[in-house]
C-alpha cells in the first residue's frame, strides 16, 4: 500500500510538472521563425530567444545551437525583421497600450400634441400636452501606443451593451456593434475615435399647467458597459487581439440575449 501511494504521488508531481511546462513549450513553437544578416555577411534563420537593447544583443536560437548578433550591425532589412517581432511582443504586453473611455451624452426634445379639455367650458383643443425627450450616448475612446514600436494595420472591434425599459414588465437589452481601422499607430503616439451615437432611453414631462394623462411610461438611461477588441496581424500573419472590459460588461454566456443594433 505503501508502495502503491508512493508511485501515486510521484504520477501527480510528474504530471503537474509536465502541465507547468506546457505553456513554456507551446510559447517556443509560436516564435516566428526569422532571418537575420548583418552588415560583415553572416546571416542565420532561427527563433529570437534574446533581445537585449542595452547590450546591443539579439540572439536566435538555430536547430545546431545558437547565434549571436550586435543590434548596431544588422542590416536595415533584419532590423525592420526585428522591429516586426518586437511590435508583437509589445503588443501583447500589458503595458503596452493604454485606453480610456468617456461617455458622451446628449437628448433632444420634441412637443408632444394632444387632446386639451378646459373643465369649465369643456371645450376641446389640440395643443401641446407635453415633451419627449430621448437621450443619446456614445463613447469617445483613446488608444495611446506606450511602447517603442509601431502597431500597424489595427482594427477596434467594439460592442456597447444597455438595456432599456419598454413596458411596466419587460426591459429590452441591446448590444450596440461597431469597428474602427487605423492603419498605423506609431510609437508614443495615440489614436482617437468615436462610437456611434446610440439612444440609450427617453422620458417625458407635462407642459405647463398641463395635467398629462396616460403618459407614457419612461426609460431613463442604463448603460451596462464596453467591450473592445483591439487586433492587428502579427509577423506570421495570424490575429492577435487585446481585450478591454470597460464597466459592467455581462458575462459571455449571457451575451447572446442581447439584440445586435448596428449603426
Amino acid at each position: 500500500m505503501l508502495i502503491y501511494r508512493k508511485k501515486s504521488l510521484i504520477r501527480r508531481l510528474l504530471y503537474s510538472a509536465f502541465i507547468l511546462l506546457l505553456p513554456l513549450f507551446g510559447s517556443a513553437a509560436s516564435r516566428p521563425v526569422v532571418t537575420l544578416s548583418d552588415t560583415n555577411g553572416v546571416s542565420a534563420t532561427g527563433q529570437i530567444m534574446l533581445y537585449s537593447p542595452r547590450r546591443d544583443l539579439v540572439k536566435l536560437r538555430l536547430d545546431d545551437g545558437s547565434r549571436s548578433f550586435a543590434v548596431s550591425a544588422l542590416k536595415p532589412e533584419s532590423l525592420k525583421t526585428l522591429e516586426r517581432w518586437r511590435a508583437d511582443e509589445n503588443f501583447e504586453s500589458r503595458s503596452s497600450l493604454d485606453i480610456s473611455f468617456r461617455a458622451v451624452h446628449s437628448t433632444s426634445s420634441s412637443n408632444v400634441t394632444g387632446t386639451v379639455t378646459y373643465r369649465r367650458t369643456r371645450k376641446e383643443t389640440e395643443e401641446t400636452i407635453g415633451y419627449e425627450e430621448k437621450h443619446f450616448c456614445k463613447y469617445k475612446i483613446r488608444v495611446s501606443n506606450d511602447s517603442d514600436t509601431p502597431f500597424e494595420t489595427l482594427i477596434a472591434d467594439y460592442r456597447i451593451f444597455f438595456t432599456q425599459r419598454l413596458t411596466e414588465e419587460y426591459t429590452g437589452r441591446y448590444q450596440l456593434a461597431g469597428t474602427e481601422t487605423l492603419p498605423k499607430l506609431d510609437a508614443r503616439d495615440f489614436w482617437a475615435f468615436s462610437t456611434a451615437k446610440f439612444q440609450c432611453g427617453i422620458s417625458y414631462r407635462e407642459a405647463p399647467r398641463i395635467r398629462w394623462t396616460g403618459m407614457p411610461q419612461a426609460s431613463p438611461p442604463n448603460i451596462q458597459g464596453v467591450l473592445l477588441r483591439i487586433r492587428k496581424k502579427d509577423f506570421n500573419g495570424e490575429w492577435i487581439e487585446r481585450e478591454i472590459e470597460h464597466g459592467e460588461v455581462p458575462r459571455n454566456r449571457d451575451r447572446s440575449d442581447y439584440q445586435k443594433v448596428y449603426k
